[in-house]
């Protein structure tokens, strides 16, 4: 069993890797649209970004075809329309 460890990274390095500023990912924080994130220090505490965390919203975001990106669309649109479990 492996205990290594992400790297973590702080907001705007995290946004820079991302190719965003800061702000649009403070954005997609608050409406659940980019990376997942840890809080440290509870609700007032900053908010980081595992290496892990990153990397797993870009590959679900990499394409080889416009088409395959529009199946993705679909299957998003399609997965936010069901009701919760």
């Amino acid at each position: 069993m492996s205990t290594e460890v992400d790297s973590v990274l702080s907001s705007p390095e995290a946004a820079k890797r991302l190719g965003i500023r800061p702000g649009t990912l403070r954005l997609w924080r608050m409406t659940g649209q980019g990376p997942a994130y840890v809080r440290h220090g509870g609700p007032t505490g900053r908010a980081v970004y595992t290496e892990g965390a990153i990397q797993e919203y870009l590959e679900a975001r990499t394409f080889r075809s416009t088409a395959e990106e529009a199946v993705a669309a679909e299957a998003r649109v399609r997965d936010s329309q069901q009701p919760a479990a």
